[in-house]
């Protein structure tokens, strides 16, 4: 492990000096997501909520709808931010598109990947706009990991934020580069692949700005 990794994920345990209005996010997946959107809270801690539901893109979405709906007449714990996270995958289009009209009508924010989340973590390290799908995905980043002397990728690693917060900036690059590419392009699920977890990304990173003890 290399001592600017560790001088990072060290800075990540400082206590926050004020109280940010809370965050929740609900993804699809139930490991990789709620892992990884978790390690924030070392920064702003503790006001985010990641919740893992296992199931298909519009239960993300009538999930996070439940969740929102059951605390928001208590100003002590309503979310100021509500996020859903979801991939394109094998689910029918009609659903992802139903997923992504209920949650704008509803004032929900979408974090959505296509084909998959594992896109956003291999632009960490290399930008690329090819069709190749989750397996290949995963076997870019695992040989990003190996170089750096990682372990394998695994969907329950606990340590993915921590990992990858080096190279942050370069997804963050990488997914507006694709972003605004595939922007000509009217219809959503054409656009493949594509990323806006950025937009989650850089919404959290606000949330922790300026706001640690030198």
């Amino acid at each position: 492990m290399s001592n600017n990794f560790k001088k990072r994920f060290a800075r990540t345990n400082r206590k926050a000096v004020n109280q940010i209005e809370p965050i929740l996010i609900v993804s699809e997946g139930t490991e990789t997501e709620p892992n990884y959107f978790r390690g924030f809270q070392t920064y702003i801690e503790p006001t985010i909520k990641a919740v893992g539901t296992g199931t298909n893109t519009i239960d993300v979405v009538y999930r996070a709808i439940d969740e929102r709906d059951r605390v928001k007449d208590n100003p002590d714990k309503r979310y100021d931010q509500v996020w859903c996270v979801f991939d394109r995958d094998q689910f029918p289009a009609e659903r992802f598109r139903e997923a992504i009209k209920l949650a704008n009508q509803e004032g929900i924010h979408l974090a959505y990947s296509i084909e998959s989340f594992e896109l956003w973590i291999l632009f960490h390290f290399s930008y690329f706009e090819s069709e190749i799908g989750r397996k290949a995905y995963i076997q870019k980043i695992d040989g990003y990991f190996k170089k750096l002397g990682f372990a394998p990728y695994a969907k329950n690693d606990p340590d993915i934020y921590a990992k990858l917060l080096d190279f942050q900036h370069t997804a963050l690059a990488n997914a507006e580069r694709l972003e605004e590419k595939q922007q000509s392009e009217p219809d959503i699920l054409k656009r493949d692949p594509i990323t806006t977890v950025n937009h989650l990304v850089m919404a959290l990173n606000a949330m922790g700005k300026d706001r640690f003890k030198a």
